[in-house]
């Protein structure tokens, strides 16, 4: 077994415990692609060659398989690809296309470690840090993936996350992404009500919140702020909303900033898309998928 697959098998068991998480936690969420029925690899594989031979593209098959197939089945597909036609099928519909589009296709193709890793390098690189994706990544995922995404930086960089973090960011915030970085979540010594209560003390400071935040799981922190929800009446922005404002954020004003729009969508589609999409329409009062569409690109 080679290092990325092992590193895909490690990351593929952290997003089954994270589907089960949104099972047992969020009990409406639902993604919005599941494994096609009756799947066909080699099949699967020889439309996607002859969607790239002769003149021109047939870019419609390319988006009816590569779109409508699990991350676990994109996978399958390109090892079949490779199999019956001894090529690369990233690097063929690299050559075959362009824009926006290759780079969503060619996402789909990736690994999710290693989608996350390259973007990752790209929010640290050149002048300036794009804060909003260091957050989007590194914040919202456990630890087991975190671990992953770690590995497949340190692979493919051969520099450590920590140490990029430490070089491109300061302060808090970079005091926040090294505290998760850290990978000591753990809830067996506290109660959500007692966590609460901390947060709602007045004389709790920044060290403390962000001790909160990151010392303690997904699950259990979602516990505790409703806990803190009926103490206070106040409310905290939900996992879907997050998305959601990240999608319309992207979209907004002259242009649409492509990455974070196809981080979430890649990245989110087997787990909760479909309810980030319900709360997107509920929000701003628009169909996610015409904003999608009538987007610049």
């Amino acid at each position: 077994m080679s290092s990325y697959d092992a590193l895909w098998k490690h990351w593929y068991e952290a997003q089954l415990n994270e589907q089960q998480y949104n099972r047992d936690s969020f009990s409406s969420e639902k993604p919005s692609l599941r494994p096609a029925r009756h799947f066909d690899p080699s099949e699967d594989a020889e439309v996607l060659r002859k969607a790239m031979k002769g003149l021109g593209t047939n870019e419609d098959d390319i988006i009816r398989i590569l779109t409508q197939r699990t991350l676990n089945q994109r996978m399958e597909i390109q090892e079949k690809y490779q199999q019956i036609h001894g090529r690369d099928l990233a690097k063929d519909l690299e050559k075959e296309l362009s824009g926006i589009f290759e780079k969503v296709i060619l996402s789909l193709l990736k690994p999710l470690p290693l989608f996350f890793a390259e973007q990752i390098k790209h929010a640290t690189k050149g002048a300036g840090t794009d804060e909003g994706a260091l957050i989007e990544i590194l914040c919202t995922r456990d630890d087991n993936s975190l671990k992953t995404i770690k590995e497949t930086f340190e692979e493919e960089y051969h520099k450590s996350i920590e140490e990029v973090v430490c070089k491109e960011t300061g302060g808090d915030f970079e005091k926040l992404l090294m505290s998760i970085m850290a990978f000591c979540r753990d809830d067996s010594a506290s109660s959500p009500s007692d966590v609460a209560d901390e947060l709602i003390n007045e004389d709790i400071d920044e060290d403390n919140i962000r001790r909160i935040v990151t010392s303690y799981t997904f699950q259990f922190l979602n516990r505790v702020f409703n806990e803190y929800q009926e103490k206070t009446d106040l409310t905290s922005k939900s996992r879907p909303e997050y998305y959601a404002t990240a999608l319309h954020d992207a979209m907004d004003g002259a242009g649409t900033d492509d990455w974070p729009l196809i981080r979430i969508i890649v990245s989110r589609c087997e787990i909760d898309l479909g309810t980030i999409e319900e709360k997107y329409n509920e929000l701003y009062e628009k169909d996610l998928i015409e904003q999608v569409k009538n987007t610049e690109n």
